[in-house]
């Protein structure tokens, strides 16, 4: 018997959940935004301003869903130079969408993580769904998120670090959490602010996303799919299926050079495409000692896509 990891026959819906409009330091306006996004084949995008939330449900339609969310920055303020400051950034996503949200928590010191920690603790009560940003941008290191608890998930893939030239993909430090014990989802994002125009080279937005697996498109429904993790994240291919039946995981998707499977430890495969062809699927057997597998596919184009850890235990 199939047990699906992504659910089948739900309508499939593409987000951004990093976004900054001119309510902070984006040049667009979040109906500008709306507008461009569903242009490009979105349905959701999570309005992430810098420190102070607000709320768009105005935006929300039967073909649209505003996320209300804010960015939390949490940055080492000893540090005098932006150049090598260290920060912990934090989009956080309202679980509803009421307008009651209205007050953002003081922010504590980066270097106090068992501030840090109940900083998250205290939005996770305010009802919130905690993301950590971009972790290379940060100038992070597996050290600085060691016992940080209470993520929902992190981003593996930030589109504006990568247009900025620092190294976007990060599913190194999301197995790093893992490994760790963290279950926690992941997520390609834009983190666009529109400083140029789309169509330029330099254009940060419509570069990651993930694709939602939700009944409806109301805030509801989404939300529950997000707990659940039943998305995947891209920066170009479609992930079609993944279950687990007799022991295996199978994963089937768009044409792609190679799909990996990884684990907790060393044990590991790769599907590759030999000969100028491609794969569009594969599988790994599930063995007891496996604590979780999660999947990466590399498109025909060097594009990525990322399922979520599957937790075995």
């Amino acid at each position: 018997m199939k047990k699906y990891l992504l659910s089948q026959g739900l309508p499939a819906y593409k987000a951004n959940l990093h976004c900054h409009s001119t309510f902070s330091d984006g040049k667009l306006t979040v109906e500008q935004l709306k507008e461009s996004y569903q242009k490009a084949g979105y349905s959701i995008v999570a309005f992430s301003d810098h420190d102070k939330f607000y709320t768009h449900n105005d935006l929300t339609d039967e073909h649209f869903l505003a996320l209300n969310s804010f960015e939390a920055d949490v940055s080492d303020w000893r540090d005098p130079s932006g150049h090598t400051r260290r920060c912990y950034h934090f989009c956080c996503f309202a679980k509803t969408d009421s307008e009651s949200y209205h007050e953002v928590l003081p922010t504590p010191r980066y270097e106090d993580k068992a501030a840090v920690n109940a900083y998250i603790d205290a939005l996770r009560k305010q009802g919130f769904l905690i993301q950590y940003n971009h972790p290379n941008w940060s100038l992070q290191t597996a050290e600085d998120l060691r016992d940080i608890h209470g993520l929902w998930g992190i981003e593996v893939f930030n589109f504006s670090a990568t247009i900025d030239g620092i190294d976007g993909n990060q599913g190194f430090m999301y197995d790093v959490l893992l490994r760790d014990g963290n279950r926690l989802f992941c997520t390609a994002t834009d983190d666009n602010h529109n400083g140029f125009p789309f169509g330029h080279e330099q254009c940060d937005s419509f570069g990651g996303w993930i694709v939602i697996h939700a009944g409806r498109l109301d805030y509801p429904a989404v939300i529950a799919a997000m707990e659940r993790g039943d998305f995947y994240t891209s920066t170009g291919p479609q992930i079609h299926e993944l279950y687990i039946e007799d022991g295996k995981l199978h994963v089937s998707c768009s044409e792609a050079r190679h799909i990996l499977f990884t684990t907790d430890g060393r044990s590991a495969k790769s599907v590759n495409a030999v000969g100028g062809s491609f794969v569009t699927e594969g599988e790994f057997e599930l063995r007891d000692h496996y604590r979780y597998v999660r999947v990466q596919v590399t498109g025909t184009d060097g594009t990525l896509a990322f399922t979520n850890a599957c937790w075995l235990n």
